[in-house]
């Protein structure tokens, strides 16, 4: 018979029963003659691709942070020992100080974004974004010098409904969806009022106090560009600093781990996090994924991927989950697109399934 796969677990017996006259039972032996009725074939081992990254040639990053300042209500002078604000600049002071005290960047530009929380009068408001940036980005200037003579530009976006929006989604505040639909709505007056009106005004003072607070402040973003690593530099800035590695400096890095290795895996778990949006990036860590045995998130990872290593990859995982058509679909598509391994693994595939 040909192997079909239901006899890898199945054995050839053969049972003898003998009874007496009296049909009482004497004996009841059981006899293995093939166990199992055939060798099962070896477990092809599929060959998955991993995508090379290219080399950044110029690594320009940047970095934003967050200066959630004090001012009087409807002021923008900049007092240093108003409630907590000597201990917010020194914290500033700390971030931008490391940023040029670090001998691999070169700093090419400062952004500073201001931003007023929605209450009150809409125009009021962007004009109170507009004035407090102004102020927060001539302080940085005269406090460094060097920073001053970068491009510095300042931009102001009045009331943030956007993070009040994102504040809330992630909240557990009640009456949740009430409160993102009506953020949802179209007009900012609008919005305004239906607030107001919740709950006896009850919801919305305790949104002044709690949420909106945090929306009152000046992102400032630092934009440099990073040196090249080498191998062993890359290795330990992974560890501290990841952000200035390119995502081919980082793929150098996994290769002198042994793939099966924690620390292959952790390289490209951080590439992933790093670069969320980059399909390189993506396509490795879903490749890693399946190599993990974690083929269902791999493959629907992968599924949002149109390049052919990706079809190979989710051939792999679906051979590995018994889905064998589905296998070979994937496995045709990128063998037709150029892709050697997938060749070599629908070839592995079809011994396996006629040895």
């Amino acid at each position: 018979l040909p192997f079909q796969e239901w006899m890898q677990d199945a054995s050839l017996l053969i049972e003898e029963k003998i009874t007496g006259c009296t049909d009482c039972g004497i004996s009841n032996y059981t006899y293995p003659l093939l166990t199992p009725i055939a060798p099962m074939p070896a477990r092809p081992q599929y060959e998955l691709c991993y995508l090379t990254p290219p080399v950044e040639e110029i690594k320009q990053r940047n970095e934003t942070y967050s200066a959630r300042l004090n001012f009087e209500v409807g002021k923008y002078t900049l007092l240093h020992h108003y409630k907590n604000n000597a201990e917010i600049l020194q914290q500033t002071e700390q971030v931008i100080q490391e940023i040029l005290n670090d001998s691999n960047l070169t700093l090419t530009e400062f952004q500073v974004t201001g931003y007023a929380s929605p209450e009150g009068n809409f125009h009021s408001n962007l004009l109170l974004s507009q004035n407090r940036a102004l102020v927060f980005a001539d302080y940085i200037k005269n406090r460094y010098p060097y920073l001053a003579q970068l491009p510095v530009s300042v931009h102001w976006k009045g009331e943030d409904w956007e993070g009040l929006y994102k504040e809330i989604e992630s909240s557990s505040i009640l009456r949740k969806q009430e409160l993102l639909d009506i953020l949802a709505i179209t007009g900012t007056d609008l919005r305004k009022t239906r607030l107001h009106a919740i709950n006896g005004g009850d919801t919305y003072r305790y949104l002044l106090k709690e949420y909106y607070p945090p929306l009152r402040r000046n992102d400032y973003t630092i934009v440099y560009v990073a040196r090249p690593f080498d191998v062993e530099e890359a290795r330990q800035l992974l560890k501290t600093k990841p952000q200035q590695l390119s995502l081919n400096e980082m793929f150098l890095v996994a290769h002198t781990y042994d793939p099966g290795s924690r620390e292959f895996q952790e390289v490209f778990d951080i590439a992933a996090r790093m670069f969320p949006s980059d399909p390189v990036a993506q396509f490795n860590a879903a490749t890693l994924e399946i190599n993990k045995g974690a083929y269902q998130s791999g493959i629907e990872r992968l599924a949002r991927l149109d390049m052919p290593e990706a079809w190979n990859n989710m051939g792999v995982a679906y051979a590995e989950i018994k889905e064998y058509e589905r296998a070979k679909d994937c496995f045709s598509k990128a063998a037709a697109h150029g892709v050697e391994t997938a060749q070599s693994n629908t070839e592995k595939l079809e011994y396996y399934l006629n040895p």
